[in-house]
């Protein structure tokens, strides 16, 4: 019997060919795509560079922190609370699916969302306020974005044989911009506006794929945020109990929303009858997706874009909701934030979180003979003003505050609550 199976091997320069002829004429080709350190580097005979970005990511110890790091609620209070890796691979498999849709290049969007949480503190938001209050304009101040990008660039090194990154694993400039830009870009900080790294600043390595994950990461956050609160229950609870006003005010604004995505998603609403029961945020998520795709579209058709050039040359948001982008701003800040982020759960997490990172980073300045040897190094290294990191062109100044930032800055709840206990119980 004759076997006809047709056995593939493809190469790099396959799946470089299939991206020209597929992908729209504004997306981002892999083959264009060029790393931090390119002088002993070579590629892969097998991957795209996005590909391979995605690689280093996933094999990261950073990637797998994220798994026991807080989104908003403390993971150890609830089983199925969202955590950071979870949030994670939410934004990654939804800029997956918009950028399929949209023709764009969605190895890229999907690494840029793998990556873009690096950086993350432990605890969510709170601790990130307590390094910003800690490291002064002297020593670059601290955006989770920044620090995602220095994660890569920096602290995350896999040594590899062959000399090609100095330090860092070394990702592609799309996905390192990409990163960067998922979040706002304070002026006041200039890291990354030196030399020939210039990501904070110029447009070089912007990609519509950059842009979609900046909005898609807030679609996913609103939406698993939601979702917790009614699922659990515990934040909501109260309300319900306590103040019946702000919680048929919750209801009502619930309904409007709702009634709104099942108009995009081509459903009928008759209201909320049973929140506890019944109700499910994915509504929402649905509709939102499905109104970025159409808005996105409309723009680019506005706009003209017919190029990566386009893309980058553009003053105005490519990227952009249809029918939700004027209710987009009330429904994040005037709906979630209010109910749930301003909720009395929220806050006393967000206290505890606070005071455990205070206490640490304070003890740690006061005595860093308690840092891990590796650490109390560098920040010997940085109180003498040596070189302790090798990206000097990147703009940050490694002071021995950003060491101990660092440091806290890369733990999980968990190891954090460990030094905590060992410290202060």
């Amino acid at each position: 019997m004759v076997n006809n199976q047709q056995v593939f091997n493809r190469s790099r320069e396959d799946l470089e060919k299939i991206e020209d002829d597929t992908l729209a004429s504004y997306a981002v080709r892999s083959k264009d795509a060029t790393r931090l350190y390119m002088n002993n580097y070579q590629p892969c005979k097998r991957r795209t560079e996005f590909e391979r970005d995605k690689d280093r990511i996933i094999y990261s110890l950073a990637f797998k922190r994220l798994m026991e790091k807080t989104q908003v609620y403390v993971t150890h209070e609830g089983d199925h609370y969202t955590n950071r890796l979870s949030h994670t691979l939410e934004v990654t498999q939804i800029s997956r699916s918009i950028s399929s849709s949209l023709g764009l290049n969605a190895y890229l969007a999907e690494v840029i969302a793998l990556g873009h949480d690096l950086g993350h503190t432990p605890f969510g938001h709170a601790v990130e306020s307590i390094l910003k209050n800690n490291l002064s304009i002297d020593d670059d101040g601290f955006e989770h974005n920044y620090q995602s990008v220095l994660v890569v660039d920096v602290l995350e090194n896999k040594n590899y044989k062959n000399d090609e990154a100095l330090c860092g694993i070394n990702l592609t400039n799309y996905t390192r911009y990409g990163i960067l830009h998922h979040t706002g870009t304070p002026d006041n900080i200039q890291a990354y506006t030196f030399g020939n790294d210039r990501i904070s600043v110029d447009s070089t390595y912007k990609s519509l794929e950059a842009e979609l994950v900046n909005k898609i990461d807030t679609i996913a956050y609103l939406y698993h945020d939601l979702e917790d609160a009614i699922r659990n229950k515990n934040i909501l609870q109260d309300m319900k109990l306590n103040d019946r006003r702000m919680f048929d005010a919750f209801l009502e604004l619930l309904n409007f929303y709702t009634d709104l995505s099942c108009k995009i998603n081509g459903d009928s609403f008759s209201g909320i009858k049973d929140l506890w029961d019944n109700y499910n945020p994915n509504i929402i998520l649905k509709a939102m997706i499905k109104d970025l795709i159409i808005g996105t579209q409309k723009q680019i058709e506005e706009q003209g874009i017919v190029s990566l050039k386009d893309v980058q040359s553009s003053r105005k948001p490519i990227a952009s909701f249809n029918d939700f982008e004027k209710h987009f701003k009330n429904f994040k800040k005037d709906f979630v934030g209010k109910y749930i982020y301003q909720s009395p759960l929220a806050y006393q997490m967000d206290t505890k979180a606070k005071l455990i990172a205070s206490r640490l980073f304070d003890t740690f300045a006061s005595n860093p003979n308690q840092l891990p040897y590796r650490t109390r190094n560098l920040y010997q290294n940085a109180k003498n003003w040596e070189a302790t990191f090798k990206r000097e062109d990147s703009g940050y100044r490694i002071t021995p505050k950003r060491v101990i930032a660092n440091y806290i800055a890369g733990m999980t709840d968990r190891y954090a609550l460990v030094n905590y206990k060992r410290m202060f119980e």
